[in-house]
């Protein structure tokens, strides 16, 4: 059987074109979203404009340990950002504005970065969560309230990147959360940035509260935003999505089709599918349930109550978890066993819901 074709596959065969011959596409801002988890301050992309093929050799040229992206993380984005480095088409973009905040006490977790292409145009990119609890934690924020602190970050980083590049086409993007994060900002951007805005691209992104997606700001800026989703994928079928929803093939399944090293393309984008997977469709069904099984302030009890748990652990990241698994588990089992009584019980209750166990 033929292999199927993936974004390692589009650089082999885009690499050698530059934007101006073969235009800017999906498959360039997926690309350039996972590039966000490179790490530029190591070249000054923190605070000056840099080369990207410089910003990512000096990363790469990094002990493996000190680039360890953790439990979760491909390592895909090693070969595929030194490829796109290197090749034609991204090989005089520039970098600037590298951020990268973690903050353990406010639940935040929050990475962009900006590229100035060849084209003229500007491409700003919000890293998705990373190996962090802090990141996680703010996960479950998203379906709680509009306008978690990453998402402010996000607006506030937006704003200052098309100051520093006036005047040119911007397009935003973002993977996992990354892509909440992307739509949230070019959103909330102002009249003077919303008008410059060509795309905001969310892959397999959560999608956001009823509050937000039905608000004005949205619904008057919903033609230009786009999510991807894969077939029977978790991460993006979370929350409500407005604009344009494109369902992508993948060559895993389920939650594993978050990785977008699986997702299957052709030369000028992703290799579309007409509906979810019948898996997609009960997860997607699962998920709904579970959502409208709780209450607010059962919503509330349960992520205050999970939060306190993941802090009695100790650990940080999730490879803290995966390289101490007894000891993890074994905190947690005690932070749970010293909750009250009715704590206790509301927690066994929600717990059995969202697995399904109990009506």
């Amino acid at each position: 059987m033929r292999q199927k074709a993936t974004v390692f596959d589009y650089l082999d065969w885009r690499g050698d074109l530059p934007l101006d011959f073969a235009a800017f596409n999906e498959i360039d801002g997926l690309i350039l979203s996972m590039m966000s988890f490179v790490d530029f301050s190591h070249s000054g992309g923190d605070v000056t404009e840099t080369d990207m093929a410089e910003g990512v050799d000096v990363y790469l040229s990094l002990p493996r340990e000190e680039r360890h992206l953790g439990a979760i993380i491909p390592d895909g984005i090693f070969d595929m950002s030194a490829a796109a480095a290197h090749c034609v088409r991204y090989r005089d973009t520039k970098v600037s504005g590298f951020t990268n905040v973690i903050d353990r006490d406010e639940n935040e977790q929050f990475a962009a970065v900006t590229f100035y292409l060849p084209d003229g145009s500007l491409f700003v990119a919000f890293r998705g969560t990373d190996d962090t609890l802090a990141g996680w934690k703010e996960d479950m924020l998203l379906g709680l309230k509009s306008g978690v602190r990453a998402q402010v970050r996000a607006a506030d980083y937006l704003k200052k990147a098309a100051g520093e590049y006036p005047d040119i086409p911007i397009r935003v993007g973002g993977h996992s959360k990354g892509g909440n994060l992307a739509v949230w900002a070019a959103v909330n951007a102002d009249e003077s940035v919303r008008e410059r805005i060509i795309k905001a691209y969310s892959f397999d992104g959560p999608g956001f509260l009823q509050d937000f997606i039905g608000s004005e700001r949205y619904t008057s800026f919903e033609d230009r935003i786009i999510t991807y989703i894969p077939d029977s994928s978790i991460v993006g079928a979370f929350l409500e999505h407005g604009g344009e929803t494109v369902i992508i093939e993948s060559t895993r399944t389920g939650i594993l089709q978050h990785d977008p090293y699986s997702w299957v393309v052709n030369v000028s984008g992703f290799v579309t599918k007409n509906a979810r997977s019948p898996l997609g469709k009960r997860s997607d069904k699962a998920i709904n349930a579970w959502i409208s099984s709780m209450d607010e302030d059962e919503k509330h009890e349960f992520v205050k109550t999970l939060f306190y748990v993941l802090d009695a652990t100790g650990a940080n990241t999730l490879t803290d978890v995966r390289n101490n698994p007894i000891k993890t588990f074994a905190a947690a089992q005690r932070a749970i066993n010293s909750l009250d009584k009715e704590k206790r019980d509301k927690w066994n209750s929600l717990m059995l819901r969202i697995l399904n166990l109990k009506p």
